[in-house]
C-alpha cells in the first residue's frame, strides 16, 4: 500500500476566522493564497516536530480553502488515523478533492480506495481509471497496481501483455515488487516472450 503517513501539526488554538501566524517569521499573513500556504507549511513543521494532532489542525483549514497538498496530507491523516480518528470515508472524500486538482499521489490513493472498498464502494473499473491517471504521470506505484490488476484479471480475463507493459514501466523506475513480478512474466511467457535469462535478471534486481 502506498498510502503511508506523513502527517502532523502544532495544535492550532486560534479561531478559524483569525489569520495564521507564519512560524518562521512570527508575522500574520492576510493574503488568501499566502494564508493557505502558511497553514500548510505550519502543518509540515508541526508534523516534523511530532505534533500530529496539531498538523491536522493546520492542514484541515488549508484543505477547506482548496489547497491540494493539504487536502492530500489531511486525507492521509484520516486514512491512517494519525493525529485524528481514522475515517476511511472522510479520507476518500479528501483524496478525491486533491485528485480532482491533478494531485498524482491522491489519484493513486483514490484508485487504492476503490480497489479495496475503503471509504467507497469497491469498483475495479474506477480503480483502473484513477490508477491510469497517476500511472500516466509516471507514478510507479500506480503502474505496479495496474500491472497486478491486469495480470490477475480482476475485471474479467487476464491481460498479460498489458500487465507486463505496466510492470516494466514500474520496474524501470526501480520498483522492487514490479521487478519481481516482471520476472514472473518472463519466466512463464506471460505477456512477453519466455526468457529465463531476463527473468533471472529481474528477479536479481528486485531482490537487491
Amino acid at each position: 500500500m502506498r498510502c503511508i503517513v506523513i502527517l502532523s501539526v502544532l495544535f492550532c488554538a486560534m479561531p478559524l476566522a483569525a489569520y495564521p501566524l507564519n512560524l518562521e517569521t512570527d508575522t500574520m499573513v492576510t493574503d488568501s493564497t499566502d494564508t493557505l500556504d502558511v497553514l500548510y507549511n505550519n502543518g509540515v513543521e508541526a508534523c516534523n516536530a511530532g505534533d500530529y494532532s496539531g498538523a491536522v489542525g493546520f492542514w484541515s483549514q488549508a484543505a477547506e480553502g482548496g489547497h491540494a497538498e493539504a487536502q492530500y496530507d489531511y486525507a492521509l491523516s484520516l486514512f491512517n488515523g494519525t493525529g485524528v480518528e481514522q475515517n476511511f470515508s472522510e479520507a476518500f472524500a479528501w483524496f478525491m478533492k486533491a485528485a480532482e486538482q491533478k494531485h498524482v499521489e491522491a489519484q493513486f490513493c483514490v484508485g487504492y480506495c476503490y480497489e479495496n472498498g475503503l471509504g467507497v464502494e469497491l469498483s475495479f473499473d474506477e480503480a483502473e481509471k484513477w490508477y491510469t491517471m497517476a500511472a500516466g504521470e509516471g507514478y510507479a506505484d500506480a503502474q505496479l497496481s495496474l500491472g497486478i490488476i491486469h495480470y490477475n484479471g480482476v475485471m474479467g480475463e487476464p491481460d498479460f501483455a498489458l500487465a507486463a507493459e505496466w510492470l516494466k514501466r514500474a520496474a524501470e523506475q526501480g520498483n522492487p515488487e514490479a521487478m519481481c513480478r516482471l520476472g514472473v512474466c518472463y519466466e512463464n511467457g506471460h505477456g512477453v516472450e519466455k526468457d529465463e535469462y531476463k527473468a533471472a535478471v529481474w528477479y536479481k534486481k528486485g531482490a537487491e
